[in-house]
Protein backbone atom coordinates (compact mmCIF):
# COMPACT_ATOMS: atom_id res chain seq x y z
CA UNK A 1 0.00 0.00 0.00
CA UNK A 2 1.30 3.59 -0.77
CA UNK A 3 2.31 5.52 2.02
CA UNK A 4 2.07 9.04 1.90
CA UNK A 5 2.82 11.88 4.28
CA UNK A 6 2.25 15.98 4.71
CA UNK A 7 5.40 17.40 6.30
CA UNK A 8 5.63 21.13 6.81
CA UNK A 9 8.79 23.43 6.73
CA UNK A 10 9.70 21.33 3.76
CA UNK A 11 12.09 24.01 2.20
CA UNK A 12 14.74 23.56 5.10
CA UNK A 13 15.64 22.30 8.14
CA UNK A 14 14.57 18.94 9.35
CA UNK A 15 11.63 19.06 7.05
CA UNK A 16 13.79 19.13 4.23
CA UNK A 17 16.18 16.05 5.44
CA UNK A 18 13.29 14.23 6.74
CA UNK A 19 11.30 14.78 3.53
CA UNK A 20 14.21 13.52 1.61
CA UNK A 21 14.85 10.40 3.64
CA UNK A 22 11.50 9.44 3.45
CA UNK A 23 10.92 10.20 -0.49
CA UNK A 24 14.74 8.21 -0.80
CA UNK A 25 12.47 5.48 1.19
CA UNK A 26 10.05 5.18 -1.42
CA UNK A 27 7.18 7.59 0.21
CA UNK A 28 5.34 10.20 -1.42
CA UNK A 29 5.69 13.44 0.57
CA UNK A 30 3.07 16.47 0.33
CA UNK A 31 6.57 19.36 0.82
CA UNK A 32 4.97 22.23 2.36
CA UNK A 33 6.47 25.44 1.36
CA UNK A 34 5.59 28.95 2.71
CA UNK A 35 5.69 30.34 -0.80
CA UNK A 36 5.39 29.31 -4.77
CA UNK A 37 9.22 30.54 -4.79
CA UNK A 38 10.26 27.54 -2.21
CA UNK A 39 7.64 25.41 -4.10
CA UNK A 40 9.53 26.16 -7.49
CA UNK A 41 13.10 25.46 -6.36
CA UNK A 42 11.55 21.88 -4.38
CA UNK A 43 9.87 21.54 -7.69
CA UNK A 44 13.10 22.12 -9.76
CA UNK A 45 15.31 18.94 -7.98
CA UNK A 46 13.22 16.74 -9.91
CA UNK A 47 12.40 14.21 -7.11
CA UNK A 48 9.96 11.77 -8.43
CA UNK A 49 7.95 11.34 -4.81
CA UNK A 50 8.41 15.10 -3.72
CA UNK A 51 5.15 16.93 -4.38
CA UNK A 52 5.62 20.70 -3.10
CA UNK A 53 2.30 22.30 -1.93
CA UNK A 54 2.78 25.63 -0.94
CA UNK A 55 1.68 25.97 3.03
CA UNK A 56 1.72 28.54 5.08
CA UNK A 57 0.46 26.81 8.22
CA UNK A 58 0.03 30.88 10.12
CA UNK A 59 -3.00 30.70 7.18
CA UNK A 60 -6.19 28.77 7.58
CA UNK A 61 -6.55 29.84 3.54
CA UNK A 62 -3.06 28.43 2.50
CA UNK A 63 -4.04 25.45 4.91
CA UNK A 64 -7.03 24.67 2.93
CA UNK A 65 -5.96 25.29 -0.19
CA UNK A 66 -3.08 23.18 0.19
CA UNK A 67 -5.53 20.66 1.69
CA UNK A 68 -7.61 20.90 -1.28
CA UNK A 69 -4.71 20.02 -3.82
CA UNK A 70 -3.55 16.89 -1.69
CA UNK A 71 -6.65 15.60 -1.87
CA UNK A 72 -6.95 16.14 -5.69
CA UNK A 73 -3.77 14.60 -5.95
CA UNK A 74 -4.72 11.72 -3.82
CA UNK A 75 -8.09 10.64 -5.65
CA UNK A 76 -11.02 9.84 -4.25
CA UNK A 77 -10.44 7.01 -1.53
CA UNK A 78 -6.81 8.33 -0.74
CA UNK A 79 -5.44 9.46 2.87
CA UNK A 80 -2.20 10.51 4.20
CA UNK A 81 -0.12 8.05 6.04
CA UNK A 82 0.97 10.79 8.75
CA UNK A 83 1.64 14.76 8.86
CA UNK A 84 4.85 16.03 10.39
CA UNK A 85 4.86 18.94 11.48
CA UNK A 86 7.94 19.91 11.47
CA UNK A 87 7.37 24.19 10.40
CA UNK A 88 8.61 26.40 12.80
CA UNK A 89 10.42 29.70 13.83
CA UNK A 90 13.39 30.58 16.36
CA UNK A 91 14.88 34.07 16.50
CA UNK A 92 17.98 32.54 18.19
CA UNK A 93 17.70 35.33 20.95
CA UNK A 94 17.41 35.88 24.93
CA UNK A 95 13.36 36.28 25.46
CA UNK A 96 13.72 39.92 26.72
CA UNK A 97 15.41 40.85 23.44
CA UNK A 98 12.50 39.42 20.94
CA UNK A 99 9.67 42.25 20.38
CA UNK A 100 6.04 41.31 20.92
CA UNK A 101 6.06 40.47 17.06
CA UNK A 102 8.38 38.02 17.00
CA UNK A 103 7.03 36.32 20.22
CA UNK A 104 3.39 36.10 18.57
CA UNK A 105 5.19 35.02 15.12
CA UNK A 106 6.96 32.13 16.83
CA UNK A 107 3.98 31.48 18.88
CA UNK A 108 1.22 31.19 15.67
CA UNK A 109 3.76 29.09 13.73
CA UNK A 110 5.55 26.40 16.52
CA UNK A 111 2.56 26.31 18.50
CA UNK A 112 -1.05 27.49 17.13
CA UNK A 113 -0.63 26.32 13.07
CA UNK A 114 0.71 22.79 14.34
CA UNK A 115 -2.77 22.57 15.86
CA UNK A 116 -4.59 24.16 13.05
CA UNK A 117 -3.06 22.02 10.09
CA UNK A 118 -3.80 18.62 12.42
CA UNK A 119 -7.26 19.23 12.78
CA UNK A 120 -7.74 20.72 9.11
CA UNK A 121 -5.61 17.27 8.35
CA UNK A 122 -7.21 14.77 10.21
CA UNK A 123 -10.23 13.76 7.29
CA UNK A 124 -6.99 12.98 5.07
CA UNK A 125 -5.89 10.94 8.45
CA UNK A 126 -8.78 9.38 9.37
CA UNK A 127 -8.80 5.94 7.33
CA UNK A 128 -5.10 5.55 8.96
CA UNK A 129 -6.18 6.29 12.22
CA UNK A 130 -9.15 3.99 12.06
CA UNK A 131 -7.08 0.95 10.60
CA UNK A 132 -4.77 1.66 13.29
CA UNK A 133 -7.43 1.29 16.33
CA UNK A 134 -5.61 4.64 17.84
CA UNK A 135 -8.66 6.44 17.38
Amino acid sequence: MPQHLLITGASSGIGKAAAEALVQNGFTVFAGALNETEAQRMRATGSAGLVPVVLDVTSMASIQAALETIAKTLGPGGFLTALVNCAGVDYNAPLHILSETEIAQMIAVNYTGCIMLTRAVLPLLLPTLLASGNL
